[in-house]
């Protein structure tokens, strides 16, 4: 017999996928604090960048800029650009997660759910973690800022 706590396998992998959002958010800024510099956002920037690539090769989205941004994080770090463009290219991914923000978050987070086919946890959860991201990203930006100007 089923009860409220019994899930569906779907509706399981579900609730998974939606804690990582704010899991991962969270190891991301244990390391980063922890370090007290942006030396483990390469592997940061990895892990979201196979995820976005997931999110593209197995859906749910056709196209996702985090393919991009990520990937162009990890270029500045593997060609030693410098601080001045890892600066740019963790801008680049803050202001990715600023577009998750506003594309999601203007309006009733009921009414977004709908639309996207996804519970309002889910809206709420997303928005957070683009939030966080979103800071993380811009104190990267800012700590490589710091080596440019050292």
């Amino acid at each position: 017999a089923r009860n409220c706590f019994t899930m569906s396998p779907k509706q399981q992998e579900n609730v998974n996928l939606l804690m990582l959002m704010p899991a991962s958010q969270l190891v991301a800024w244990s390391l980063l604090l922890n370090d007290g510099n942006p030396r483990t956002a390469p592997f940061v920037a990895a892990f979201y960048w196979l995820w976005a690539m997931k999110n593209v090769v197995l859906g749910p989205l056709k196209g996702d800029l985090g393919t991009v941004s990520f990937a162009s994080y990890a270029g500045a770090r593997f060609f030693a650009v410098g601080p001045k463009g890892e600066m740019g290219a963790a801008l680049f991914i803050a202001l990715n997660y600023l577009i998750g923000v506003f594309l999601v978050g203007l309006g009733p987070a009921d009414k977004m759910a709908r639309k996207l086919k996804k519970s309002v946890a889910w809206v709420k959860v997303f928005i957070t973690y683009c939030s966080s991201a979103f800071a993380y990203w811009l104190v990267v930006a800012y700590w490589h800022k710091q080596d440019w100007t050292a």
